[in-house]
């Protein structure tokens, strides 16, 4: 199965200067909690519109909850937005079945949050569902001890970088809005 791993750099939208944020070399892995996923995608009332990766960022308990109610009859997962974030990730629409996107790893690194993903695609000669998929995850992401108490994690910019054998090669993502 042909995997693409890219790393999702997260920096602060003023260009990563923020006072009281600690610079370091040393990657920090940040705790993160699966919260649901789907390689056929999410309930048609949360679809993401797009044709490659795309995301939204939750961090305010009124826009989760009524994005969360819109799709799923049980309660949304609680989130403390004082220290956590919502993230989803959709690897986009794809023609059928056998595609899957996943958080591996999450770190902070000098200022910059990593978000690694694997995103999963069919081999060659895969039987395949023949239906229209969504693939997508939605995670809780722990904000780390120390970081500053004003990020606004709607607020911060994303950069995907797709890794390959030859370095890494920047691919565009679509902000989606978090309504």
């Amino acid at each position: 199965m042909a995997s693409l791993v890219l790393a999702t750099s997260v920096c602060l939208a003023l260009g990563g200067a923020v006072s009281g944020c600690k610079d370091s070399a040393t990657p920090r892995t940040l705790s993160f909690e699966l919260l649901t996923q789907s390689g056929l995608g999410p309930p048609s009332s949360l679809p993401s519109g797009t044709e490659s990766v795309a995301y939204r960022v939750f961090d305010d308990t009124d826009s989760w909850t009524g994005f969360w109610s819109r799709a799923f009859t049980d309660a949304a997962p609680t989130v403390n937005f004082e220290r956590e974030f919502v993230l989803c990730v959709y690897q986009g629409t794809k023609s059928t079945g056998g595609y899957a996107i996943a958080v591996e790893d999450v770190q902070l690194v000098q200022g910059t949050l990593r978000v690694v993903l694997d995103l999963k695609e069919p081999r060659p000669g895969d039987m395949l569902i023949q239906v229209i998929t969504d693939p997508f995850a939605m995670y809780k992401v722990t904000i780390p001890p120390g970081s500053p108490q004003d990020i606004q994690a709607t607020d911060l910019q994303m950069r995907f970088v797709q890794r390959q054998e030859s370095g890494e090669i920047s691919v565009r993502a679509q902000k989606l809005g978090s309504n």
